[in-house]
């Protein structure tokens, strides 16, 4: 087994540092944010800016492997300067996280990026071997290193613990947090660029065939693949007979078939080319046909869902794929799966023009559903002079089915787009609404509302009361849905309901402390989904008492409603 040396680990990182740096400044800064984050969380930093540094740190792999086949200096220049100027306009002006559309957006382009990692080097390659050989290399490294940095956090990890068990150190979690930090944000990608092929040898003709490859391909994925088509066109015999229509689910399955099969087919690729396999020959060569009437039977599918639902942005980007699975059927049967490069070439490009742009799936789904939101408030007769009219008090009956397709739709819209889409409708400023304040305001039908899940808790280790001037300590908790006393005892009984604490004493029928918890839970409304809070946040003090809210967790009905599922305090009287 050979031997790793200082100076072997030298060279490599002086070679990662040569070929990566651009990669690694914007690693750095994924770095750095993070710590920020963790050990001074008062300071505002904006999502936009880690989305950016991650950005543009898998812009610059791709670009890197540009740059070393490029020896022209203003490209050169060009090449570097681009992308940060690109991802800078992107991040900084167009995105905004508060939205699902633009978290779709940042996957998808964060996708684009590592794909054309794989086929950039090789776009003027005639033969396929090297690319096969370096996709090969690179995902077989990208295991190793997740493994590697998993087994060192767990490790150190460990070790820190064993420090805080055993010598009674009390370590902060923020020690473990800046620790997966330095395992998988610095360690990670610096071990899988040191690891990732040379120039000199990446075109290597090299179509060495693993037996592990072999095994899993033939003996695997084949079989499976073989079995998955069998069942798929059972059930396409099956609706022709019965003449129905496909279930909705067939496009999802299709897609699976789809992309496995590529997928069995990169892999297989060596022993194509051997042409000593009769199956591997047939997988090749006629893959494609076979998958060719499935696809229709999803085209079918997807059609189905959008004549009753609409237009969504899965929808959409299904339909998309769908379409692509066309283009590359066909050029896979004409070439006789002689270039396998392109399945990835053309879905990276593909990905890349419907995820940005006003031709963006995001875009005409907005467009569509603006479309359609405006056609139904015109048919039930909600729109006067292109404003929203006020029907919270039901002046305007609206039928059921226009009634639910409408809500739906806003609160779809609502949910992916915000409110700029409905603000044209009201003359106020609308910023601060949600999907059921138009819902209201529409007079629509609500059967079935949304909830949002809270869980909001004390950073204990931080937790100083000041408790001298109480003479009673009263400690509350057991809150579950169907049951509001949170204390009882002889002379003492305290309730929560509608969001307000009562306090008896001595068995009187009227409390003789009254609590509000609203601004309590408005902050845990506007906060994330689980939250840790300082003492001072969770704490109301009043003339004779102190509450310190320990923990509460429960489901927001709208932001006016609380479901509460429990809570745990401290409740001081005086």
């Amino acid at each position: 087994m050979k031997k790793l040396s200082i100076q072997e680990l030298t060279t490599k990182l002086l070679l990662v540092l040569q070929r990566f740096y651009l990669v690694l400044i914007f690693l750095i800064g994924t770095a750095l944010f993070f710590f920020v984050r963790i050990n001074y969380p008062d300071h505002k930093l904006e999502d936009s800016t880690l989305a950016f540094f991650i950005l543009t740190s898998l812009f610059y792999i791709p670009v890197s492997f540009l740059l070393e086949n490029n020896t022209k200096m203003i490209q050169r220049l060009l090449l570097m300067v681009i992308p940060v100027l690109l991802m800078g306009y992107y991040c900084f002006i167009l995105l905004n996280l508060d939205l699902p559309i633009d978290q779709y957006q940042v996957f998808i382009l964060g996708l684009v990026f590592v794909l054309f990692s794989f086929v950039v080097p090789f776009l003027k390659n005639e033969t396929d071997v090297p690319f096969w050989t370096f996709t090969k290399i690179v995902v077989t490294q990208i295991i190793i290193t997740v493994l590697f940095a998993s087994v060192l956090f767990a490790g150190l990890s460990l070790a820190i613990y064993s420090l805080e068990v055993l010598f009674k150190i009390d370590i902060s979690d923020k020690v473990y947090q800046n620790l997966s930090v330095l395992c998988y944000i610095l360690f990670a990608p610096v071990y899988f660029l040191s690891n990732v092929p040379e120039k000199a040898e990446m075109f290597k003709q090299d179509n060495t065939f693993d037996k592990f490859f072999k095994i899993l391909g033939l003996y695997i994925f084949l079989p499976i693949l073989a079995l998955y088509t069998l069942i798929l066109y059972v059930y396409l015999v099956q609706i022709i007979i019965k003449w129905e229509l496909p279930n909705g689910w067939v496009s999802t399955l299709v897609s699976i078939l789809g992309l496995g099969g590529f997928l069995c087919m990169f892999i297989l690729y060596p022993l194509r080319l051997q042409n000593d396999n009769k199956f591997v020959n047939i997988l090749s060569k006629y893959f494609s046909v076979v998958l060719m009437p499935l696809l229709v039977l999803m085209s079918i599918g997807i059609f189905r869902r959008l004549g009753d639902y609409g237009l969504t942005i899965n929808r959409c980007l299904v339909l998309i794929l769908n379409l692509w699975f066309y283009g590359i059927s066909i050029y896979l049967f004409i070439t006789k799966s002689k270039h396998l490069k392109w399945i990835v070439i053309s879905f990276a490009t593909v990905a890349l023009i419907v995820s940005v742009g006003p031709w963006s799936v995001f875009s005409i789904t907005k467009h569509s559903m603006e479309k359609e939101i405006r056609q139904l408030l015109n048919d039930a007769k909600l729109l006067k002079d292109g404003k929203i009219v006020d029907n919270s008090k039901f002046a305007v009956v609206v039928d059921t089915i226009t009634s639910k397709r409408l809500s739906e739709d806003v609160k779809y819209t609502f949910r992916n787009f915000g409110y700029t889409c409905f603000q044209p409708y009201f003359k106020q400023s609308i910023k601060k609404w949600d999907a059921f304040d138009v819902i209201d305001k529409l007079g629509l039908k609500n059967e079935e509302q949304e909830y949002t899940y809270f869980n909001a808790y004390t950073n204990r280790k931080d937790m100083i009361i000041s408790i001298e001037s109480y003479k009673k300590f009263i400690e509350l908790n057991g809150y579950t849905k169907g049951r509001d006393t949170l204390c009882s005892t002889a002379d003492l009984k305290v309730v929560l309901k509608n969001k307000i604490l009562f306090v008896y004493q001595n068995g009187a029928k009227n409390p003789t402390i009254t609590i509000s918890l609203a601004n309590k839970f408005n902050m845990f409304h506007q906060g994330n989904d689980d939250r840790t809070f300082d003492t001072k946040d969770m704490t109301i003090e009043g003339v004779n008492y102190k509450l310190v809210i320990l923990s509460a967790s429960g489901n927001f009905i709208r932001q006016d409603s609380v479901s509460l599922n429990n809570m745990d305090a401290y409740l001081f009287l005086k």
